[in-house]
């Protein structure tokens, strides 16, 4: 019996298997939806890629259902990962609007939803889009393919 339920356990705490884009992904009541990508050189607002390189915005969605302490939203935890390469992008300091700007604490049914702006380069594919939950959700990574079709 006892196994059963560590099992069970385990099972809860394990990180959900990579999303696509429109699915929504939660981990112990945080939920991260990306709900469009965009590709280009340049975006009003933002710094245009250098040659060789594109700017790749991410719409993502992001509320805590689950009223945990602890939960945020940062940026700065996010990244590209090109699944082919292994290369790793973080997220760009300007990009399309409105910016998806950090927040701490975030209150139960209160979501967030803008944008986080990446440069890769331009044959960059097979991208998936990251982001680390803070200590209080056991450092667990969301991950999104964002693989359109």
């Amino acid at each position: 019996m006892s196994v059963i339920v560590l099992l069970l356990l385990n099972a809860c705490n394990r990180a959900p298997a990579p999303a696509k884009i429109g699915q929504k992904l939660d981990y112990k009541g945080f939920e991260l939806t990306v709900l469009d990508v965009r590709t280009a050189n340049d975006f009003p607002g933002a710094r245009k890629a250098r040659a060789g390189y594109n700017l790749v915005a991410v719409q993502v969605a992001v509320e805590n259902t689950g009223g945990r302490s602890g939960a945020h939203w940062d940026p700065l935890h996010t990244r590209l990962i090109d699944r082919t390469s292994g290369a790793q992008h973080k997220a760009h300091t300007t990009g399309m609007e409105p910016q998806l700007n950090a927040m701490n604490d975030l209150a139960k049914g209160q979501p967030l939803k803008g944008w986080v702006t990446f440069e890769v380069p331009d044959n960059s594919s097979a991208l998936n889009f990251e982001y680390e939950l803070p200590t209080s959700f056991d450092h667990v990574i969301l991950k999104v393919q964002l693989d359109k079709g």
